[in-house]
């Protein structure tokens, strides 16, 4: 009984400054930081942490409307988490709260439908490439045609890819690296097409004209 009094004593005597869960918000888009507190005379917007977890002084006071504190923050550049700390004083006493956001490059996060389209991208790569091992290479034209396919559909996954990893800086770095390698294979593809095409070509040229020194 004791301890359930001294519990509810607590949670009236301890102040408290309401935190906002700002969400997700675009790249380079403004961001209106927020702060709900009833009983504060101000709130301080003290410190912003970035992405990298280097910490900014911002050291100004929120603008209030009512029971809302906000500041306008513009520099959203860096993809990631922010975290920025407001202070202010509920009851009179000084109180710091942490509130976190996340900056991504279309302002929204990855749904189940995006990473649905990438593993199906995946698994027709994987049935072309298939499909492709299956024939002789007398018939390398079939052979690469389904080959190419794949790289391909690879090359759909990774762009996909690519987008849904805008959320994290290092994902993008990986997503772009690995499209760069992608398109370099399939030009290679092309190019291994050509040549065997430019030889098949002159067979057949050389074939008619021992046929016709034959006749």
């Amino acid at each position: 009984m004791k301890s359930l009094i001294v519990f509810i004593l607590c949670l009236l005597i301890i102040p408290t400054v309401l935190a906002v869960d700002l969400g997700e918000f675009e790249q380079n888009n403004i961001v209106e930081l927020t702060q709900v507190c009833d009983n504060c005379t101000y709130v301080h917007l003290t410190t912003v942490q970035y992405p990298n977890s280097s910490v900014i002084d911002i050291g100004i006071n929120m603008t209030k409307v009512r029971s809302t504190y906000n500041y306008s923050f513009s520099n959203t550049i860096s993809i990631g988490d922010y975290i920025y700390t407001t202070c202010g004083d509920p009851d009179g006493i000084y109180t710091c709260q942490s509130v976190d956001f996340e900056i991504t490059t279309t302002g929204d996060k990855v749904s189940l439908s995006n990473i649905i389209i990438v593993i199906t991208f995946l698994l027709v790569a994987g049935m072309f490439l298939y499909i492709g091992s299956t024939f002789d290479k007398e018939k390398w034209m079939v052979k690469t045609a389904f080959h190419l396919c794949a790289l391909l559909m690879g090359l759909l996954a990774i762009n996909s890819g690519r987008i849904i990893a805008s959320e994290s800086l290092d994902l993008t770095t990986m997503g772009t690296s690995g499209l760069i390698i992608m398109v370099t294979i399939i030009s290679f593809m092309f190019l291994y097409i050509f040549i065997c095409a430019t030889i098949s070509a002159f067979k057949q040229i050389k074939y008619r004209n021992e046929l016709r020194w034959d006749y």
